[in-house]
């Protein structure tokens, strides 16, 4: 069983649902349908779903894998390659190539290429995300030899470069989370925006007020560039610089924080951007896999008694694995005077 996005459908609706899916490339094929609380859950790529007048619910769930194999996984067997996952931000495929494999990556990267039909370009990993403006490096492999995209997630289009800025695709169904969780009227600050994926998700979504910093210059140019073309320009502002000297205390209902890294540094500046009567933090972090909420839990009632705030941790889940022995978790946080 491997764990997934899903759509979750009413039976009535499953081969209507099935059939749209199919149509529009975003059914998965290596996965099967299952049953669960009443619906039918269709395993899905991403999250940029359109059903029309078919309701739909975004889902994490467990899915069988199917047995059969296309001609990129048949290649990995052949060559006793492990290589579990990759990533797919637009029309360019991103690899990890497993240590000892390096031999193979061109014929990988080919045969990948080849086998995905929206695949353009494939690039793979050359470094970890470094520096204040979280970009990594890549080394080409196949295809197209350019680094910049488009990417639709949850009814929007993202134009980025993923040799300037920060982009995770698996981050999908946190910002499908986070923005269901939003009600109209609520003014948001995002403190760590990127080319704005939660905030203009949050604004196709909600009729909200979302002001978006980041301290890269390429990220902000490209965010400004997705609140036009998403047209959410009455609701999303993006701002260059850094959020604890530009985000103004007591305006915020809501306060995004996805710098799992170091959101340590600034939960300072995210509980004094809150309104007086407080709201809701959604904190990330990377913690042991063995106890992965205690230490940022531990740190969060800390640094709320310290500035004579009460807080109380309303959810907690693991995103993602971050490395063999780290997870990347997710904590939201409701905060009271």
């Amino acid at each position: 069983m491997v764990r997934g996005m899903g759509v979750k459908v009413r039976p009535d609706d499953a081969e209507k649902a099935r059939r749209r899916l199919k149509e529009q490339g975003a059914l998965s094929s290596s996965r099967k349908a299952r049953r669960e609380g009443g619906g039918v859950v269709f395993p899905v790529k991403d999250g940029d779903i359109d059903l029309g007048p078919i309701p739909f619910e975004l889902v994490e769930a467990e899915f069988e894998e199917l047995k059969g194999k296309d001609a990129f996984e048949r290649f990995l067997e052949k060559q006793g390659c492990s290589l579990s996952s990759y990533d797919v931000i637009g029309d360019i495929a991103i690899l990890e190539i497993p240590e000892g494999m390096e031999v193979y990556e061109r014929e990988i990267a080919r045969v990948l290429l080849d086998s995905k039909r929206h695949v353009k370009a494939v690039f793979k990993k050359s470094s970890a995300v470094e520096g204040e403006e979280r970009v990594r490096r890549y080394e080409w492999l196949a295809g197209e030899d350019r680094t910049e995209t488009a990417h639709r997630e949850h009814g929007c289009i993202f134009r980025l470069d993923i040799s300037k800025v920060f982009f995770s695709p698996r981050l999908s169904f946190e910002r499908q989370r986070i923005m269901e969780q939003v009600r109209d009227g609520e003014v948001i600050v995002d403190m760590f925006a990127g080319v704005g994926p939660y905030s203009i998700v949050i604004a196709r979504h909600r009729d909200a007020k979302v002001t978006g910093y980041d301290i890269n210059e390429a990220a902000i140019r490209y965010f400004a560039e997705n609140i036009r073309i998403n047209k959410v320009g009455h609701r999303v502002t993006a701002v260059h610089g850094d959020c604890r000297e530009l985000a103004p205390e007591g305006v915020a209902d809501r306060v995004i924080m996805n710098l799992p890294k170091s959101g340590k540094e600034f939960l300072e500046t995210a509980l004094d951007t809150l309104k007086p009567e407080g709201g809701v933090i959604h904190y990330y972090g990377v913690s042991p896999r063995a106890a992965p909420y205690k230490d940022e839990a531990r740190h969060i009632q800390e640094k709320a008694k310290e500035m004579d705030k009460k807080v109380e941790i309303t959810g907690k889940r693991i995103v993602r694995s971050y490395s063999p022995g780290e997870v990347h978790v997710a904590i939201d946080v409701k905060v009271m005077p």
